[in-house]
């Protein structure tokens, strides 16, 4: 018993709650057209690590909804900015209800077999310090992570908004590997469209999310640390 409880808190990837929000001015890109990916910070070279990281996720999810990545501009192409920001760290508390070993006994089957219990009475009105069950608590930290892809159109030398999406979510870690896929999993349905924020549940065993995992030893520039799988 104690194992299989002990599991319902550790075995299996946690979900990431995911905040995402949309805003359009026009209709995505058709299936089979060129964007372009560029930082939405001009100050930022292609070669930073997380900018490579990110780009390498998003073409790859761009890929899987019929568009086609470039590395140049072209004439009438829809530009894709990325921007992330990842905020301090924060610690919250949490309470779980944990078994103690030893608070396991055996009980009979019928309330009448408990020796000073009458079959008209429940265990429920035994003392309740035989709960097996007790409060735990631990203090976790989490970082903050958003990534915001924003299409645009150049127009007489300006870049003209054409849609937005905005993700964010707590990450277990200050890596960009361990929540891009999540929030881009979650950001790529809404391309295009206008909706409220809301929260999305993704995991790591998704489909979704697994498809857009990438090699980010390979992304470009140095790796983002501790990258996962």
């Amino acid at each position: 018993m104690l194992p299989i409880l002990a599991c319902l808190f550790a075995c299996g990837p946690a979900p990431v709650v995911v905040s995402v929000e949309a805003h359009t001015k026009s209709a995505p890109p058709a299936s089979g057209a060129e964007v372009t990916l560029v930082p939405a910070d001009p100050r930022i070279p292609p070669t930073d690590p997380v900018y490579a990281y990110l780009a390498k996720v998003v073409s790859q999810a761009l890929s899987q909804k019929g568009l086609r990545p470039a590395a140049t501009a072209g004439e009438g192409r829809t530009v894709i900015a990325i921007h992330w920001l990842q905020e301090g760290p924060k610690v919250i508390t949490r309470t779980l209800m944990t078994p103690e070993p030893g608070d396991f006994r055996g009980v009979p089957r019928r309330t009448g077999d408990v020796q000073g219990l009458g079959r008209d009475q429940s265990l429920a009105d035994l003392s309740p310090s035989n709960d097996p069950l007790k409060p735990n608590e631990q203090k976790v930290t989490r970082y903050p992570w958003t990534i915001e892809l924003r299409g645009l159109r150049a127009t007489g030398g300006e870049a003209a908004l054409l849609w937005v999406v905005t993700a964010s979510a707590d990450s277990v870690s200050n890596d960009v590997a361990d929540v891009a896929p999540e929030l881009i999993a979650a950001s790529m349905p809404l391309i295009g469209s206008d909706r409220a924020r809301k929260d999305v549940r993704m995991s790591a065993s998704d489909a979704t999310v697994k498809s857009l995992v990438v090699d980010s030893s390979n992304a470009g520039g140095a790796p983002p640390a501790n990258a996962r799988r």
